[in-house]
């Protein structure tokens, strides 16, 4: 599994496996964060129809990634 952000999907997993579910959860630099998000952004991606948005800026991007971090 890659991300999961709400604790709903965290409950129902642990009613399907109990003591057998494990999370793991790693906190990148935001930097590095923000970074990667603007580059994947800025390019079609490769597995939906998403096209590149050649006019989002860093700061956007920035911005967008501390309101995704206060809902986790």
């Amino acid at each position: 599994m890659d991300t999961m952000y709400g604790l709903k999907e965290i409950e129902f997993l642990y009613q399907l496996l109990k003591e057998q579910l494990i999370v793991l959860y790693i906190d990148a630099n935001e930097d590095k964060r923000v970074s990667r998000e603007y580059l994947r952004l800025r390019q079609d991606s490769t597995i939906s129809d998403r096209k590149a948005d050649l006019t989002i800026t860093l700061d956007e991007v920035a911005e967008k990634t501390r309101k995704k971090d206060n809902n986790k």
